[in-house]
């Protein structure tokens, strides 16, 4: 598979295209510097730079400081694991979101409905 597959699939774990293709490109490489990630990956350099914070964060790259700076993936796995955890904790968090807004509606919509009308007669 080319890094361009890899990263299609990983863009349903919840990655843009790019941030896929670096993470993939980093997995392969191993220990690299960021201008052989952007090489392999296809991603400007500048972008690699400006993606990295988010994937640090979500536990998919490690940032080696020095000259030139270096980047090392987690082991895919691993990765592919902290993104599904993401994606349960923001799944999760939706659910909660519509439960409130559903108990919220009934509530306001029972004061929308319109009241049955009494028959005639029964005054």
């Amino acid at each position: 598979m080319s890094v361009e597959e890899y990263a299609e699939i990983l863009s349903d774990f919840g990655l843009t295209r790019n941030e896929a293709k670096v993470y993939v490109a980093t997995a392969k490489l191993g220990l690299a510097s960021v201008s052989r990630v952007s090489k392999a990956s296809g991603v400007r350099r500048e972008d690699v730079y400006r993606m990295l914070p988010k994937l640090q964060k979500l536990g998919l790259i490690e940032k080696i400081l020095g000259k030139p700076v270096k980047v090392r993936a987690t082991p895919v796995e691993d990765g592919l694991s902290f993104l599904i955890k993401q994606q349960e904790e923001l799944a999760s968090m939706r659910l909660s979101q519509l439960l409130a807004k559903k108990s919220e509606f009934l509530k306001n919509f029972e004061a929308y409905q319109v009241k049955p009308m009494e028959r005639e007669g029964d005054h």
